[in-house]
């Protein structure tokens, strides 16, 4: 998963990968990237942070938005590749390996590399995120052939029970139906790959086998392991828009219905129908003779009985047309409150 400087590994090729089209995506659409990742190993079924260790176990826990997530793990804002590597080989010289008679340097533990990448448009209240899970699953030799004794026999009955129910849950999800039961819950390394697996994802699975036929039995059940994966099948859609973006939204409908208010009172006042005796600015305190008039004339406009029913007629067309778009927006909007709450509700299911 790491390789060498010279042969670089997956985790180097992906990475690599994923920082050339940010950058694209950065010159040419004009959006910001932040990316945060975080390293942990499961050994034991114990949870340790791999970034900031201190050999304290961590806590799994379920976040409703979220799903699974490791409570107090270190997020570590990432800019390039190379400090990418750097976060990666401090972490793998933390990682739990020994030797053993089938791997000078076996790896005891699954590490989980996790990285977050959220986008965001200049001046928009939306956030788009996307996560990539690497997993370098431990090998799981025969106990004969590794001969192990004491903790590394211990070890190694840990990673075979996790390989066990990650291959329980693979098997539910590549022959299940709607609503069939996954056991996620069956170790640590399921639970916290419940996304990667049958979330809103796409799932690779790369088998390491051995050439030579020593390793025959250990190459034919690697290769049925990761078959079985090919088989699940997941149904990949955007993510869910915050409820960020939908206060944003409201405020501004708000601030239109509130302009288009403001419009129609004005359109009312100006048609609306003067005095039978007097003009549409009430009585004048004098002509241009008397004290005081201030040179106004006054108005005297008789206005016919026709044209008051057309401007009463006007005005009330104006009322009922304004009371029906104030009805459908607010529909509107309960419609897609209805909608926000039905994907929450799905994404958490």
């Amino acid at each position: 998963m790491l390789g060498t400087p010279e042969e670089p590994g997956i985790y180097v090729n992906a990475l690599q990968h994923l920082y050339s089209r940010l950058e694209a995506a950065r010159k040419d659409k004009g959006v910001s990237f932040e990316v945060t990742l975080s390293y942990v190993e499961i050994y034991n079924e114990h949870i340790r942070d791999l970034i900031s260790y201190s050999g304290d176990t961590l806590d799994l826990r379920e976040d409703p938005l979220k799903g699974p997530v490791v409570a107090d793990v270190t997020l570590l804002k990432v800019t390039s590749t190379d400090h990418v590597m750097s976060v990666l080989a401090q972490g793998n010289a933390n990682r739990t390996q020994e030797s053993t008679a089938a791997n000078a340097e076996s790896s005891r533990s699954h590490a989980v590399l996790q990285i977050l990448v959220e986008q965001k448009a200049r001046g928009a209240d939306t956030k788009r995120v996307g996560k990539l899970s690497m997993i370098d699953l431990a090998g799981s030799e025969r106990a004969a052939k590794t001969r192990n004794s004491g903790i590394r026999l211990q070890e190694g009955a840990n990673i075979n029970r996790s390989l066990l129910a990650l291959g329980n849950c693979i098997n539910a999800l590549g022959t299940a139906t709607r609503g069939s039961f996954v056991p996620y819950r069956d170790s640590k390394l399921t639970r916290l790959l419940k996304d990667s697996l049958g979330g809103n994802c796409r799932t690779v699975m790369i088998a390491a086998v051995g050439p030579t036929a020593g390793a025959f039995e250990e190459t034919v059940n690697t290769l049925k392991y990761a078959s079985r994966a090919s088989r699940i099948k997941t149904h990949v859609k955007r993510n869910v828009v915050n409820v960020n973006y939908h206060i944003a939204e409201y405020e501004e409908l708000i601030t239109h219905l509130r302009v288009e208010i403001d419009d129609l009172k004005g359109k009312l006042e100006e048609t609306e129908p003067p005095s039978p005796l007097m003009g549409g600015r009430g009585p004048s305190m004098g002509g241009p003779g008397t004290p005081g008039g201030g040179g106004r004339r006054s108005s005297m406009r008789l206005e016919s009985p026709a044209t008051t029913a057309v401007l009463r007629d006007l005005r009330q067309s104006l009322v009922d047309n304004f009371q029906e778009r104030m009805q459908l927006q607010r529909s509107l909007i309960e419609l897609q409150a209805t909608n926000s709450q039905n994907n929450f509700e799905i994404s958490k299911r």
